[in-house]
This record gives C-alpha cells, structure tokens and sequence, in this order.
C-alpha cells in the first residue's frame, strides 16, 4: 500500500466523512462573518485597544502562533525517519523559518525591548510581511510536494540549511539593512503602498495555494488536505484584516490575529494527522493485517494440506487407472502449422498402451518418425480452438488403434492439449474378423442362394414337362378307355344280337 494511500485512509478514519463541496464554504462564510460584522458595524466594533493590553494580547497570540509553528517543526522533522513523508518534512522546516521570522516580529514590536537595533512598528511590520510572503511561497510550493517524491533535494540536511540561511538573510536586512527593504509603517501615515501590496500578494499567493490543494485533494483523494485548504480560507482572511487596518491597535488588527493562530492550527492538525496519527493508524492497521494474516496462513496451509491430500489421490488414480494419459505441448511452425508435439506428463498406462518408453520432454517425431500428420492437425487444432474431441483413429506408427478424448488445458497460449486414450488394437482385430467371417458367410450364402435358385429353376422345368407328360398320358388313357368302353359296347351288342338269333332258331324248331 503506498503512503498516500494509506495517507487518505487515515484522512477519512480522522476527519468527519462530510462532503467538501460542504465544508469549504461552510469554513469561508465562517471565516468572513467576523470581518463582515466588523465592517457592517465600525462605529461599535472597530475599536482601538489600549497599548498595554494589546502588548499582552499580541504576545500570548504571537508565541502561541511560534509554539505552534516549532510544534509543526518537531512533529514533522522527528517523525520523518519513520513515516518517510517528504511533504510533512518540507513544511515542518518552512514553519521552522516562519516560527523563527515570527518570533523576530514579535521582538520586534515597537512596545518591546530593542532587539539589537531599535524596535519600531516599521520594523515589526517588515519581519511581519517577510513571514507571510514566505509563508504564502512555501504553501503554493508544498501543494506540488508529495510524501513519497523523490526529489534529492527533500532531505533533512538541504531543508535545514535553507532554513536557517532564509531566516538568516530575514533577520539580518530587517536589523542591519533596513534602508534597503521598503517602509511597511509611517507613524502618523499609517500602513504604506508597500505593505498593502504585499498583503494582497500573500492573498494571491494562499489563493493559488488553494487551488493547488484543491487539484490534489482531487486528484489524490487525500482528505488531509481539507485541513491544508481550511488553513488557507482562514489566512486569506487574515491578510484582508492585516491589508485594512489603520490603527495598530484596532480591531481588524486583532482578528487578523486571531485569524492566523485558527490557520496555524488547521496546518498542525493536518501535519499532525499525517505524521502521527497515520503511523498509529498504520500500527494498527498492520496489527489487524497480521492477526488476518496469521489466519490466512492457517487457512492456506489447510488449504494446501487438502490439496496435497487431494493430489495424492487424484496421482493415485493417474497412476492406477487402465487408460493411458499425457499431457503435451503442441510446436507450430513459421506459419503457425502443427509439426510436433512434446510429451510433458505421462501416467503409468502410458507405456502399456503405446509401446514408448521414456517420452517425457521427447517429441513424437523423435520417438515415432513415420506419425502420421492428421495426429498434429487434430491436436493443433484443439490447442488452438480450445474445443475438445472425441475421435477412433489408427497410429500406423504404433501399428495401433486408439479411442481418444483430448481436449486444452492451461492458458491458451501454453498450447497444451490433455489427451485420454485406450488401446482398441484387439477390438479393432476381433471387429475386422467378424466383419471378414461375415464378408465369407455372406458370400457363401450368396452362393448356395444361387444353387438353390438354380435347382429350383430345374424342378420348375422338370415339374413342367412331368405335367405335360402326365396329361399327355391321361389324354391317352381316356381316349383308350373311350375305345375300350366302344368295344365292350360293340361286343355286347353282338352278344345280344347271337343270343336273339339263338332263341329265335330254337323256337323255329
């Protein structure tokens, strides 16, 4: 998980998940009120507050606003060896300068001691706008810093030289060369062009800022920046307060201070968040990511132990089962044509069911030269297509036959085929005798058929001419009964006539 993200997980765990279309304007019209019930009602609010206790009020407000810059400093800096967040880094060494440049300002004031050379409110107002053009720099620079950029000039040793040569160059021309940086305050005059200008300059810079923040929130998601961005609203504020007062001691001076201690704040608490809060957070979450990780390493070596379990037992089917198995790598030509295959994995059958011994890492074509081409297009084909076959075909290389299963496994890029077959050479034999024993009994049948129609065609005819015989005999027979009975007739009519004749002689006796 990258920092930033981890970094906005935080942001969401420690700020209210309300919308920021909601929250920003919300912080502006907060912001504006009092300056707005300030301008609306001068005569009883824009008061001037007598030098004394504005002495204290300035003070405690200034050294609060300098204990919280050096408390950004030190979060940032004495954390940054753990939480490697290079942003929170640059900007607790740029409020190192700014606590610094404010506590000159605040040594500065015409009502305190000379510091070195004698205190004016010229001279505070100069260390004053120094710490805010630098303070309004180094917020737009910061909305292009990220906690993990690589930059080789985000270290600790080039940021604290920096610092320390900003404030340097700061405290050394506002006491010694003060004729060389322009008036901010004229006693009687008031604030000058200059120190106007600069305050609308700071504006323009916290503006800009912003819309950097608020690109980044954008892009990144990072909900630490509403803290960043609230920070910004509120010091606008501010320098509109500082840009228009008239009276050192008056009440838009006031609130202008007011105003930077709430900025200052929001930029702890955001810096506080992303170099505190979120290594706690992160503490957390990798003590919770442990606990679930222990129990994803216990799950995993159930896991593992099932499948090793289940391993065995799906090797021990592999090993034992009748059928032959291998798992191949399909070679393919220039022009992506099957050549070859490559035996990867075999079972025990293997060998019983194709006669190879040996094949793993082998090709076919170096075990069985003379295998035929339509093994490598059907296969090819399945490596390819990803769609399984079922086929019966002869492996004359083998002078086998085989029923085979073979379809894809793995990535469809591996091209690997998974390929279950069975020896059928004996069926095949036993199939081709019954089919050569049906072939001869069918052409026997066909024969005797043959000789049976044949001998059935002779009985026809003898049975024909036994017929016409037959009649031809009876015809005879009835024409010589027919004589026979003509005769007999004949005789006995002559028979009767002698017999007449012989009676007729006896009675004429």
């Amino acid at each position: 998980m990258s920092v930033s993200d981890t970094m906005t997980k935080t942001a969401r765990h420690f700020i209210p998940a309300l919308p920021v279309r909601a929250v920003l304007p919300l912080i502006a019209a907060l912001s504006a009120l009092p300056v707005l019930v300030v301008a609306a009602f001068p005569s009883y609010l824009n008061i001037v507050v007598d030098k004394a206790s504005y002495l204290v009020f300035h003070n405690v407000v200034e050294f609060f606003s300098i204990m919280v810059s050096l408390s950004i400093f030190g979060v940032g800096w004495f954390s940054y060896d753990q939480t490697k967040d290079r942003h929170a880094l640059f900007l607790s060494c740029s409020f190192l300068a700014i606590g610094l440049i404010d506590f000159m300002h605040t040594l500065g004031n015409a009502a305190m001691p000379d510091l070195i050379t004698p205190n004016s409110s010229n001279k505070s107002t100069q260390f004053w706008i120094a710490g805010r053009l630098f303070q309004g720099a180094v917020f737009l620079a910061s909305a292009f810093i990220y906690a993990g950029s690589q930059k080789r000039w985000l270290t600790k040793t080039v940021l604290m030289t920096s610092t320390l040569l900003a404030t340097g160059a700061v405290f050394a021309g506002v006491t010694f060369f003060p004729s060389y940086i322009p008036d901010t305050y004229v006693p009687g005059a008031g604030l000058t062009p200059f120190k106007k200008i600069s305050e609308f300059l700071v504006i323009v810079l916290l503006s800009a800022a912003a819309i950097a923040y608020w690109r980044r929130m954008v892009k990144t998601g990072d909900r630490v920046a509403l803290y960043y961005l609230a920070a910004f609203i509120i010091g606008i504020f501010s320098e509109i307060s500082f840009a228009v007062y008239t009276k050192v001691f008056d009440t838009y001076n006031v609130l202008g201070h007011i105003y930077k201690v709430a900025a200052f704040f929001a930029i702890y608490k955001g810096i506080f968040i992303a170099s505190v809060m979120e290594p706690y957070k992160r503490l957390r979450d990798v003590t919770v990511s442990r606990d679930e990780m222990e129990k994803e390493v216990r799950e995993r070596i159930q896991t593992e132990k099932a499948l090793m379990e289940s391993e065995a037992k799906y090797r021990n089917l592999f090993n034992s089962m009748d059928e032959g198995f291998c798992i191949i790598e399909m070679i393919f030509d220039e022009r992506a044509r099957p050549v070859d295959y490559r035996f990867l994995e075999v079972n025990a059958a293997f060998e019983k069911q194709t006669g190879l011994q040996e094949v793993t890492g082998r090709s076919i074509r170096e075990l069985a030269p003379a295998n035929e081409a339509y093994w490598f297009e059907i296969y090819g084909n399945i490596a390819l297509t990803g769609q399984p076959m079922r086929f019966i075909n002869e492996a004359g290389a083998l002078n086998r036959w085989y029923d085979v299963h073979a379809y894809r496994v793995g990535k469809p890029e591996d091209r690997h085929v998974a390929i279950l077959f069975n020896d059928i050479s004996r069926q095949k034999q036993i199939e081709e005798a019954l089919s050569k024993a049906h072939d001869e009994l069918e052409l026997h049948v066909n024969e005797r058929t043959g000789e049976l129609k044949e001998a059935e065609a002779r009985l026809r005819e003898l049975n024909e001419t036994l017929e016409q015989r037959v009649a031809e005999r009876t015809a005879q027979l009835k024409a010589a009964n027919a004589s026979l009975v003509d005769s007999r007739r004949a005789t006995l009519n002559m028979m009767e006539d002698a017999l007449a004749s012989s009676k007729n002689s006896r009675t004429f006796s």
